[in-house]
């Protein structure tokens, strides 16, 4: 596996708390918009507007926690392979649990460039 295959939880990770906020601020846009009182039809254009991206961006949502499901499946099966156990650890810590190499150095007592080469290394070696 590819330090880009396992880095790709974490990536969409990040792309659906992206995705959230940008679906909470649409949601606070459509709540200010909607008030319940009859209005003119380019208010109702607009509330419905906003209704269809709350609905495409719930969908992309949807679409990114299904692939990251996926791969963190697949992610969990490479990590779990790796017979060293303070190697599958830092893996686990890195990928899995998303520290930068700084925290998992303080937490395993090691350099961060020690975290970055034991990962690199192993990956080298694996492929």
């Amino acid at each position: 596996m590819t330090y880009r295959e396992l880095n790709s939880y974490r990536r969409l990770k990040s792309e659906i708390e992206e995705l959230e906020s940008e679906l909470s601020q649409i949601s606070y846009l459509r709540a200010q918009n909607y008030s319940g009182m009859p209005s003119a039809r380019s208010d109702v254009s607009t509330v419905e507007s906003i209704a269809e991206k709350c609905d495409k961006i719930n969908s992309r949502i949807e679409s990114r926690k299904c692939m990251a499901a996926e791969a963190l499946d697949r992610i969990d099966e490479y990590i779990s392979l790796i017979p060293d156990s303070g190697v599958r650890a830092v893996f686990h810590a890195r990928f899995i649990s998303g520290l930068s190499y700084g925290q998992i150095g303080d937490k395993m007592n090691m350099d961060r460039r020690t975290v970055s080469r034991t990962i690199h290394k192993y990956i080298e070696k694996s492929a």
